[in-house]
């Protein structure tokens, strides 16, 4: 029998994040803040802390002519482990924004190792390496990460 992984990671590894995150979630503490951008539009976060450390960060953006946004970020020791899109329908945004972690569907999900991109899933394929939009894909997604994170600071402040 042969077993094949792509980019070093089996289906079992990366579903572990989640499902670590969601087995552990009552020993967390969780922080709401919401940024407006302008009158029609702006932001929920939702920090899940242990202790001091952020584990994961769910941002929802919504605005008056677009569905929401959800972007779930979880962190391993301050860096990114995965970094993912999901689909969220304006029915439920007020449920997701009061904290519920029933699943949604991903339309982008990216796995990190050693701050490198290992796995990287989009609209339920997995890319393959050698995608000419590999480089990129792992630069985006690691700088919104680490972008977003050193917003919390101003969140606390604010």
């Amino acid at each position: 029998m042969l077993l094949v992984t792509f980019s070093g990671l089996s289906q079992a590894q990366e579903s572990t994040v989640e499902t670590d995150f969601n087995r552990d979630i009552k020993k967390f503490t969780r922080e709401k803040f919401v940024v407006g951008e302008d009158a029609s539009s702006g932001s929920d976060y939702l920090i899940y802390k242990n202790k001091t450390q952020i584990v994961k960060m769910r941002i929802i953006w919504s605005g008056c002519c677009r569905p929401p946004e959800v972007t779930d970020i979880y962190f391993e020791n301050g860096a990114p482990v995965l970094y993912a899109e999901l689909l969220l329908t304006k029915k439920q945004f007020k449920s997701y924004v009061n904290g519920s972690n029933l699943p949604l569907k991903a339309t982008k999900k990216l796995y990190f190792k050693n701050s490198k991109l290992v796995t990287w899933i989009e609209n339920g394929k997995i890319m393959p390496a050698t995608d000419p939009k590999w480089a990129q894909a792992e630069k985006d997604a690691f700088e919104r990460a680490k972008s977003e994170l050193e917003t919390y600071p101003t969140l606390k402040d604010n």
